[in-house]
């Protein structure tokens, strides 16, 4: 497909852009629902008035695009909401609590909520963040418990100051239109339940105890990065990671997806299977992992982007990476519109965007040195990371005012590093499924390798200069510096 002719060869590149920004004006500026309708039908209209002239026509489908997400995204971003006060509160416990070691305060989700106030009038609510004061001794609540108390229903706050937390947008992002707090005359049934009712939360904690039996030290690390379970994980490593510019790796999101899923690939095409078959058990394998990380968002993206790669390849379409890319943006935000909104989304497309724009064109410019072998690898690689690097910046330092310069020296073998000790940490857990001692044995190799990697982390973490420490980026900065990356692109 040719680089050029944007409009004409690349409509969906379009329409994504006019789909994310309904979706922005949408839940930003809350416009009248008459006055998006009437954006739709004009847009219908002009549609139909400019069938003959392809040409112009995808103009008028960007603006159906417009209002249509505009009017996709209202109810989730302004939800309907009973009025803040006291309800007698029903619904189930879900997910597993947390507790605060500080004060002890409990915070938790609820769904499948009912609520009745002081006049008898009941309302619902699909979702709320409930946070509350135990009594001593008192058990929190089970996933899958039904609980019955008196609590104070409340909006959460939005930003209060440009630089502020969004709590309101926060608890969007996750489906969650409102909170509870207190829990006075707390009714559990039953009121004992000694593990989580979902299975699919029981077998993540049995994976998660597996790999504490199997692997000891190392277990922290293989369970962040395989379950997304960071819980065990020391602020100290945490901070390692955040210094080193690697911090995305303790989270599972498309590279760890992308890993498991080379893999996957790998065994497939060394069984000669099919496209089409290749598509359809990575399709379910992926649907798996999704359900037991319980619907994740980074992880529901980066299957959606697989799955679309594939699905070209299966068809056999030309791959253009622009038109895979904006398709998968679509179909987040079709299942996740308030995605839109979170740093882990803008990271995650922007890092992908800045390979596609960027990356071919450094390779490009190292083609002259006549590279071969596993210099031309190491190239790719740091072409990759720069790429990505270039255009998650402005972002991320808007968002956490730091840089970390040592992470483009350390990013490729970092990835390269996580993916050896994710296949390895998967070997030690089957391994544990047959016998415990024989993988408590082999994983010891695995435990020195994982701690040689957290050290090599630590080193270059204490480096001179490896963290700066800068200002939020004015906007039409970054707006300029986006601008001079297209510009650089093959695509102009």
């Amino acid at each position: 497909m040719s680089e050029r002719a944007f409009h004409r060869q690349r409509p969906l590149v379009w329409a994504a852009c006019a789909w994310g920004a309904g979706i922005w004006a949408g839940t930003a500026a809350r416009p009248a629902a008459g006055l998006l309708w009437a954006g739709v039908l004009c847009a219908a209209a002009l549609i139909g008035l400019l069938w003959h002239t392809r040409r112009t026509m995808i103009w008028a489908v960007c603006a159906l695009v417009f209002f249509g997400a505009a009017l996709y995204v209202a109810p989730a971003a302004h939800p309907h909401l009973p009025a803040p006060g006291s309800y007698q509160v029903q619904g189930t416990a879900w997910g597993l609590p947390e507790q605060r070691e500080q004060d002890g305060r409990i915070q938790t989700l609820l769904r499948d909520i009912t609520l009745t106030d002081s006049q008898g009038a009941v309302h619902t609510l699909p979702r709320a963040y409930w946070t509350y004061y135990p009594q001593p001794d008192a058990l929190p609540p089970m996933d899958g418990q039904r609980v019955a108390f008196t609590g104070n229903v409340y909006h959460p706050a939005p930003q209060q100051n440009p630089y502020g937390f969004d709590f309101r947008q926060y608890l969007l992002i996750r489906g969650i239109p409102a909170g509870i707090s207190n829990a006075r005359e707390l009714v559990l049934t039953p009121p004992v339940l000694t593990q989580p009712a979902d299975f699919w939360l029981r077998l993540r904690i049995s994976i998660g105890a597996r790999l504490d039996a199997a692997l000891g030290e190392a277990a922290p690390v293989a369970k962040a990065l395989l379950i997304g379970d960071r819980t065990a994980l020391s602020d100290e490593t945490h901070q390692v990671f955040r210094d080193g510019g690697i911090a995305h790796v303790l989270a599972v999101s498309g590279l760890h997806v992308g890993i498991l899923m080379a893999g996957v690939l790998f065994v497939l095409r060394r069984l000669h299977a099919s496209p089409r078959m290749q598509l359809i058990v990575v399709g379910l394998l992926l649907l798996l992992y999704c359900r037991l990380l319980d619907f994740s968002a980074p992880v529901v993206r980066a299957a959606i982007l697989t799955m679309v790669l594939l699905l070209g390849r299966v068809l056999r379409r030309p791959q253009d990476p622009l038109t895979s890319l904006s398709l998968a943006f679509v179909l987040v935000l079709l299942l996740r519109p308030m995605d839109l909104f979170a740093i882990g989304f803008q990271l995650s497309f922007l890092a992908v965007l800045g390979i596609v724009l960027l990356g071919d064109r450094l390779m490009h410019t190292l083609v002259p040195l006549r590279l071969r072998g596993v210099w031309q690898r190491t190239a790719q690689a740091y072409s990759i990371t720069f790429s990505a690097t270039a255009f998650t910046a402005p972002i991320s330092v808007a968002a956490f005012h730091r840089f970390s310069l040592v992470g483009l020296l350390v990013g490729p073998t970092a990835c390269a590093a996580v993916g050896i000790l994710m296949y390895l940490f998967i070997a030690v857990l089957a391994l544990s499924l047959v016998w415990l001692p024989l993988a408590q044995a082999v994983a010891q190799p695995v435990i020195w390798a994982t701690q040689a990697f957290l050290a090599v982390m630590a080193q270059a973490a204490a480096m001179p200069w490896a963290v700066l420490t800068l200002p939020t980026p004015p906007v039409y900065g970054m707006f300029a510096l986006y601008l001079c990356f297209i510009l650089l692109s093959r695509y102009v």
